[in-house]
């Protein structure tokens, strides 16, 4: 896959390594795709090798990986010098001097910068700075965690698994042996109260396969309450070019997209690979000075 082929090239050898109990990633060789009822019937079921010849006409093939994020991340931030990460840094404002980006931050203190790259996610404040229009809400809530089956999966190691009930889809893959990520997606009105702590998410979630089978409502119960996730689903079609100067987006506050077809991460990475491809030939080339740095920046294509 081409997401693939940007991990490679970032060169995270223990990313690219096969997984067993607790390794960071996980290739589903003859992957299986079951699509299923909530009452218990399988509708569908296909491998991606059926798959082939779409697959090779749009430079296949076809391949599935299980991964934690967590791993993805410490990766990345493993290949930067140590003082280059600066945590628990929430930019309240966006705004520009002398042609140069500048951070806000709560305490006060503003940040100057060569380049701005927003990776703020859907609600991104890069992205309004830049006039971009608001997200839409798709019409439904999310939660997503990652199940830990001491005793096994409750699907076969190669199969992703997909459930569709009455406003209500769910599914899960392997990302190792030992371990599975879930989603459950469910039709609510914008706005709708929210759960007030994790016991209460862990209820919405579980209320909403109620009845169900195919190991769902195990994975909910198997998960760590406090690392699940509930997110309203947005989304926002960009259109055109939306950098400006020395500004741009990546990811999400770029292409806020909805989760059905797993391309928001993916997508964000291939997002990374094009913007250091264009940025990386200005910066080692024009690194003698600050201005002549800037002004090849202003030149880039971002």
């Amino acid at each position: 896959s081409s997401t693939w082929t940007c991990i490679t090239h970032l060169m995270l050898p223990s990313l690219r390594a096969g997984a067993t109990t607790q390794s960071p990633c996980c290739l589903l060789g003859g992957c299986r795709v079951e699509l299923v009822s909530s009452k218990g019937k399988q509708l569908r079921s296909f491998t991606l090798k059926e798959c082939g010849t779409k697959a090779a006409a749009a430079g296949g093939p076809n391949e599935t990986r299980g991964m934690f994020r967590a791993h993805l991340l410490e990766q990345l931030a493993d290949m930067l010098p140590d003082d280059v990460i600066r945590y628990n840094s929430c930019v309240t404002a966006v705004t520009t001097a002398q042609g140069k980006p500048q951070l806000q931050l709560p305490n006060g203190e503003v940040i100057s910068c060569d380049v701005l790259v927003g990776a703020d996610g859907a609600n991104s404040l890069v992205a309004q700075h830049l006039g971009l229009p608001a997200t839409n809400y798709a019409g439904y809530m999310a939660y997503r965690g990652v199940a830990s089956f001491s005793d096994g999966l409750p699907l076969p190691q190669d199969t992703i698994r997909q459930m569709f009930g009455a406003g209500v889809r769910a599914g899960m893959y392997p990302i190792n042996d030992k371990d599975a990520y879930w989603y459950i997606c469910f039709n609510a009105q914008e706005g709708a109260p929210r759960p007030v702590d994790a016991a209460d998410c862990v209820a919405e979630a579980l209320a909403a396969v109620d009845g169900w089978s195919w190991g769902i409502q195990q994975a909910v119960n198997n998960t760590d309450p406090d690392s699940i996730s509930r997110a309203a689903i947005r989304d926002r079609w960009t259109r055109g070019s939306f950098g400006q100067g020395c500004i741009t987006l990546v990811g999400d506050a770029a292409h806020p997209m909805t989760p059905n077809l797993g391309q928001g991460g993916c997508t964000a990475l291939e997002d990374a690979v094009i913007l250091a491809r264009q940025l990386a030939p200005l910066l080692s080339a024009n690194s003698n000075g600050n201005n002549t740095r800037k002004g090849a920046v202003d030149t880039a294509a971002v």
